[in-house]
């Protein structure tokens, strides 16, 4: 009896699989485009709602003012009269990081889908970042023609911006690129910075829920109505990663200023001309502070253990020196990724007494290096230690089960 045939089905690989529905050089240029595009829009419309309730005012000077603030989200100065604002708004910026992100990894992952040959290399990411910054950079440009703005500063704005949101799209993908030291390094100072900014969220908690009564008669002065309200609670939203930031240098003892008359430390608070903002509504009494606040120094330990914990997390069975690099690396990178947000989060709200908000950055930079870095590399040291210590009696146990059990068996 013949045996029945068998029957091979052959499939093409073409067929299977699903062919990129745009190129992606043109993707990604159009997705710089559109990540400037909605960051824009977002601001316009919040002012558009907010001109309703104040129509009096001509709508091209509030798109104007809207695009000062978007180009001030990239550091250029935004001047609204006779007055030049410098303080830029990182929540905004955020933003437009959290999308460059977004769209640029989406980007590389379908890149990295159709790519004929497999592996990982540098020229990948950064052809995306390139023609992602090109449609970015020329939406960026035109709106900087249009209001007058500094262009070398728009360029160098925009370059950082999207050169951070693509590579933070691409940590998964550049993971594979980067030695094991410097990718355990940057873990663990990203996971010291997340936790530093949680306990900044927590302090500006605190501050808020205690300075309520305040903020509230203050908000009341403003008047705000149902129009503008949208608007203010935007505003309020995108200046305040910059108080997180400030709330992060008082809990180092570096403290911060908000004008030359205003200083806010651990140790005492002087309160000198400030606007009625209900933000301001937050802060201490002037004065000396209680002695007990020098106690959230502890806060930089906190922060530095983090960074050890993650960094080291994999590379306990490693020597005793790659340990030690590591975790100190990670907390010295997580006081400059701090030391560089305290820039960014520095600047004026006008002049004179409106000038110099932000964190004490020369302070800062002699307490958070060495706090950070030392408790980080004394936390990676104590763990190696314990985990040693630990294989140690582990094996100890072992041996002496299994010579009981070689007793047993004689």
């Amino acid at each position: 009896m013949p045996k029945p045939r068998q029957l091979q089905t052959v499939v093409d690989a073409s067929v299977t699989e699903q062919p990129q529905w745009m190129p992606w050089p043109l993707l990604s240029f159009l997705s710089g485009v559109a990540v400037a595009l909605v960051g824009w829009l977002v601001c316009t419309g919040l002012a558009t709602i907010a001109w309703f309730g104040a129509s009096s005012t001509a709508y091209t000077a509030i798109v104007g003012n809207s695009t000062g603030v978007w180009l001030l989200a990239h550091g250029v100065p935004f001047h609204i009269g006779e007055t030049t604002v410098t303080l830029i708004p990182l929540g905004l910026s955020a933003l437009q990081l959290w999308l460059l992100a977004l769209t640029s990894g989406a980007v590389l992952r379908s890149q990295v889908k159709h790519a004929a040959a497999p592996g990982h290399s540098w020229v990948v990411p950064l052809r995306i970042w390139a023609l992602t910054a090109a449609g970015y950079l020329a939406f960026a440009l035109v709106l900087a023609l249009v209001t007058s703005a500094a262009l070398f500063i728009a360029i160098a704005g925009v370059i950082a911006l999207t050169l951070c949101g693509c590579a933070l799209g691409a940590r998964h993908y550049l993971a594979h690129l980067l030695p094991r030291v410097v990718n355990r390094s940057l873990a663990g100072a990203g996971a010291g910075l997340l936790t530093m900014l949680g306990c900044g969220a927590v302090l500006l908690t605190v501050a808020t829920l205690l300075g309520w009564n305040s903020m509230d008669a203050m908000e009341a002065e403003l008047g705000i109505d149902a129009a503008g309200s949208p608007l203010f609670v935007a505003e309020t939203l995108a200046w305040l990663p910059n108080a997180l930031i400030y709330g992060i240098s008082f809990l180092l003892g570096a403290g911060f200023m908000l004008g030359p008359d205003t200083l806010v430390t651990l140790s005492g608070v002087q309160i000198g001309f400030l606007p009625a903002l209900p933000t301001f509504g937050a802060l201490p009494e002037p004065g000396i502070q209680p002695s007990w606040l020098m106690l959230l120094l502890a806060t930089g330990i906190v922060v530095g253990a983090v960074s050890a914990l993650v960094a080291v997390r994999s590379l306990l069975d490693e020597d005793l020196i790659k340990v030690t690099l590591v975790s100190g690396l990670a907390g010295l990178l997580t006081s400059a990724f701090l030391l560089a947000l305290g820039w960014l989060a520095s600047g004026d709200l006008g002049a004179d007494r409106m000038a110099g908000f932000g964190p004490r950055l020369f302070e800062l930079m002699l307490v958070a290096p060495i706090l950070l870095t030392l408790s980080s590399a004394a936390t990676g040291l104590l763990r190696w230690f314990l985990y040693q210590r630990r294989q140690i009696v582990t094996e100890e146990a072992t041996t002496q089960l299994r010579g009981e059990k070689r007793d047993t068996q004689t």
